[in-house]
C-alpha cells in the first residue's frame, strides 16, 4: 500500500491563507457567543444552554476545519481509500461506490441538518443563521469529497474573479461570523 501524502501546506495561495485567518476569527467570535449565552440553569435543555454548547460545538468545528485547510486531510482519507479500492479490486468501479458515499454523507448532513433544527427550534435567530452557515459548509465538504472530475472542474471555475469553491467555503464561514455578531450584539443588548 504507497501512501502519496505528506503533511503540507494544502492553499498555500492568499485566498488559502485568508480562509484560514477567517476559519480561526469565526471560531473565536463562536466562543465569545458561547461565553456569552445566558446560562442560568442546569437543564441541558433551556435555550440558553443549547445556546451555549452550539456556539462551544462552531468553535471546535471551526477550528478543526481551519486545521484541515491546510492541512488538506480529506487527501490523506482519498489515498487511504483508493489505496484499499485498488488491494479489494474494487477500484476500476470507484465511480458507483464514490457515488454510495456521497449520497450516505449526504444523507447522514440532512438528518444531523434536521435533527439540529428540532433541537435548536427555541434559540435565538442567530443561532440559526450560524446553522445555515454550517449546511453552506456542509454542502462544500460533500461537494470536495465527491472527488469527481467533473465537480472538481465546477470547484476550478470562476465567478466574477472568484472560483467556486472559494466563494461556497466562504460564504458558510461569512454567514457564521454573522451570526456571531448578531447574537453578540443582542446579548450586549440585554446588558
Amino acid at each position: 500500500m504507497t501512501i502519496n501524502w505528506e503533511p503540507e501546506i494544502g492553499d498555500p495561495t492568499l485566498v488559502g491563507w485568508f480562509t484560514v485567518v477567517a476559519y480561526f476569527v469565526t471560531a473565536i467570535l463562536c466562543h465569545r457567543a458561547a461565553i456569552t449565552a445566558n446560562v442560568k440553569s442546569i437543564d441541558i435543555r433551556t435555550a440558553a444552554n443549547l445556546e451555549q454548547y452550539f456556539w462551544l460545538a462552531a468553535t471546535i468545528t471551526l477550528v478543526a476545519l481551519g486545521i484541515n485547510k491546510q492541512l488538506d486531510l480529506q487527501s490523506l482519507f482519498t489515498e487511504i481509500a483508493r489505496e484499499i479500492a485498488k488491494l479489494q479490486g474494487w477500484y476500476g468501479d470507484r465511480q458507483r461506490y464514490q457515488l454510495m458515499f456521497i449520497k450516505g454523507l449526504g444523507l447522514v448532513a440532512i438528518a444531523i441538518g434536521i435533527a439540529m433544527l428540532w433541537f435548536l427550534r427555541k434559540t435565538a435567530a442567530s443561532v440559526k443563521l450560524a446553522l445555515l452557515g454550517f449546511s453552506f459548509l456542509g454542502v462544500f465538504v460533500i461537494t470536495r469529497a465527491a472527488s469527481f472530475h467533473h465537480v472538481d472542474q465546477f470547484l476550478g471555475r470562476e465567478a466574477f474573479g472568484w472560483r467556486w469553491n472559494w466563494i461556497l467555503e466562504l460564504s458558510g464561514i461569512g454567514t457564521i461570523a454573522i451570526a456571531c455578531v448578531a447574537y453578540l450584539r443582542k446579548a450586549k443588548a440585554r446588558y
